[in-house]
């Protein structure tokens, strides 16, 4: 600082950032510096130089100033974090895979704080822009089958051009697997066993597959020869190897070996030259015996009898032992009651006792074949027999038929329709006939199951005490038919109009009215 005053005593004085304990100011007016400066803390200080009388301390001028410090190369690049990417497998050149990012407190505006990259190794697949920090691939052949992961050293260097500060860091390189290997048959040939009486889907063998691509890109698929195709299929299991299973039953006594060829396809990414898969297989597969239970030549059978007859033969049931080491069959019913027995050689059944279709129209049991082995191996099967009907019922009048005679009936009027009933299958058409002869009633069949009753002449009384009925003579339609006589009780009734009953006479179960019954009483108590 330089004093310009003439008074000679005078002093210099520092006021602002820093003043006093990193800047200050001797007698002569030099300033000094107290500390070592931090360009990356403060860059610079703003400060004001004061000229003070030394005597009364009164300032006398004043002036601003600015302190710029100067950078020096005192700063490290730092990368801020760890870096790990990942490309596919035969990449094109020049793909990017990751960017890289060092920081440099120095001066951006001096070579100090500039930053520049530099690959340290794997220069033969990947590069790394020196300004960006981008790295690249340089090569399309990147293997994952035979290079999984690189570790790339990348330096970042300041002042560049000159022998500046550095720091390095790993990079990651994982390089995704895609499919360009072709799947191939661990083995030119593969043989299994399988018992005969396997389930359909059972899982019968796995045919290992070879694949250098990851699991996820292990797709193969399969063709089995046509004759075989319906028998054998093949499915991928969770590692995505081949799965023999069973598509049909097999019987040992039909054929005992199967041969066939599978040929394995997968469409690859770009395959690998000189590649010679093991793409086709010859599959054995021999079927073991197995002791099995008889074999009805039915899965069910279904026979008819005629109701009432016993001790008759309605067919038989046979089964065969299907094993090459054949075995005789012995039959038998296990329901004891069960009206049919079977004929424990033969399998012939005969109907125990006489059967009626009105009380169970069909009866269900089953016939078990039991080998004579060791094994005793068997099985059953189901039987229905059904009960022909035969007519062997009577027919009867409707319990709901109900006759009444009004008083004020004229003659040949209906009095009222009855109809008949059998339990017989299929009775088909009734036929009515008035027993006697009547001169007081007549009776017209409908042809339709129900006849009309006809009053021929009225007269009837409620007070009378004689009992009414008809004797009706009814006959089925079967074959034979068969005809009963019953009785149809007719009531007396005062009628309103359109025959609305509003008062019957009622009759005991001997045929005596109730005014009688009184009067008899009347008469039982007056002896007395």
């Amino acid at each position: 600082l330089k004093n310009t005053l003439s008074n000679e005593k005078t002093e210099f004085s520092l006021v602002g950032d820093g003043a006093g304990d990193t800047f200050r100011v001797n007698m002569n007016g030099e300033v000094l510096l107290l500390k070592k400066l931090d360009r990356e803390k403060i860059s610079s200080y703003s400060l004001r130089a004061q000229i003070i009388n030394a005597e009364t301390k009164e300032k006398l001028d004043e002036d601003d100033f600015i302190i710029q410090v100067q950078d020096i190369n005192d700063n490290t690049p730092v990368f801020s974090e760890t870096y790990s990417g990942s490309v596919n497998e035969r990449a094109g050149r020049g793909t990017p895979v990751l960017t890289v990012l060092a920081t440099d407190k120095d001066d951006p505006k001096t070579p100090n704080g500039i930053v520049r990259y530099k690959l340290l190794n794997g220069t033969h697949v990947f590069s790394i822009h020196s300004e960006t920090g981008e790295i690249q691939t340089t090569v399309d052949t990147l293997d994952r089958e035979t290079v999984s992961v690189y570790k790339l050293l990348v330096q970042a260097s300041d002042t560049p051009g000159l022998q500046g500060l550095s720091a390095s860091t790993v990079v990651t390189i994982n390089i995704n697997d895609i499919n360009d290997n072709h799947a191939s048959f661990s083995k030119r040939s593969y043989h299994f066993d399988v018992n005969e009486d396997r389930p359909r889907g059972f899982n019968i063998g796995t045919l290992q597959i070879n694949d250098r691509d990851e699991k996820q890109n292990k797709k193969p698929t399969f063709t089995l020869d046509d004759p075989h195709k319906d028998i054998f299929g093949l499915e991928l299991n969770e590692n995505n190897d081949g799965v023999l299973i069973l598509r049909k039953e097999l019987d040992y006594e039909t054929k005992v070996e199967y041969t066939f060829t599978v040929t394995l396809r997968e469409d690859v990414v770009q395959p690998p030259d000189n590649t010679d898969p093991w793409t086709t297989a010859q599959i054995t597969v021999f079927v073991k015996d197995v002791d099995e239970p008889p074999v009805f030549n039915q899965t069910e059978y279904t026979f008819r009898v005629i109701e009432g007859r016993e001790n008759t033969i309605v067919g038989s049931v046979s089964a065969k032992d299907m094993d090459k080491t054949s075995h005789r069959i012995r039959y038998s019913i296990q329901d004891p009651s069960s009206p049919v027995s079977v004929n424990r050689e033969t399998g012939q059944l005969l109907v125990k006792t006489a059967l009626d279709r009105e009380q169970q129209q069909s009866h269900m049991f089953y016939v078990t074949a039991q080998e004579e082995s060791t094994t005793a191996q068997k099985s059953s099967v189901k039987v229905t027999l059904n009960v022909i009907d035969i007519n062997d019922n009577d027919p009867e009048l409707f319990r709901e038929n109900e006759v009444h005679i009004c008083e004020n009936d004229l003659s040949e009027t209906v009095i009222g329709v009855i109809g008949a009933t059998d339990i017989d299958e299929n009775p088909r058409l009734f036929h009515f006939t008035l027993i006697g002869k009547s001169s007081n009633f007549s009776l017209h069949d409908n042809m339709n199951n129900t006849a009309s009753i006809i009053l021929t002449h009225g007269g009837f009384s409620t007070k009378s005490s004689e009992q009414i009925g008809l004797e009706i003579e009814i006959t089925d339609g079967g074959i034979p038919p068969r005809k009963s006589i019953r009785s149809l009780p007719l009531r007396v009734c005062v009628c309103e109009s359109e025959r609305r009953i509003s008062y019957c006479m009622a009759y005991s179960k001997s045929g005596i009215n109730v005014s009688a019954l009184i009067a008899i009483l009347l008469c039982i108590i007056t002896i007395l």
